[in-house]
């Protein structure tokens, strides 16, 4: 149904950025959200072809910070229903 509103999730890893999450009126054109909720997960390992052995490290710690973010207060985002969660991987690192 392309005129439905969607409810949308934008999940980064590593920060936002200098300027911030970009709230709904950044969407692409034709993406019809009624609300995004913008997710950054922070302190994983970097990982890469010169460092292959931190991905497993790195997926395993965001999965554990995503699981313990369930029901966790989100901040007011930019603009009307944008919300913002900054999850810390660090902490699950094994």
């Amino acid at each position: 149904f392309a005129g439905e509103k969607k409810r949308v999730v934008n999940v980064v890893v590593g920060d936002f950025g200098f300027s911030g999450p970009s709230g709904i009126h950044s969407l692409p054109e034709g993406v019809n959200a009624s609300s995004l909720v913008s997710i950054a997960i922070t302190g994983t390992p970097m990982c890469g072809p010169w460092a292959m052995e931190n991905g497993k490290r790195a997926a395993d710690s965001a999965r554990k910070a995503m699981l313990m973010a369930l029901d966790t207060p989100m901040e007011k985002g930019d603009g009307e229903n944008h919300y913002v969660l900054r999850l810390d991987a660090a902490k699950f690192l094994d």
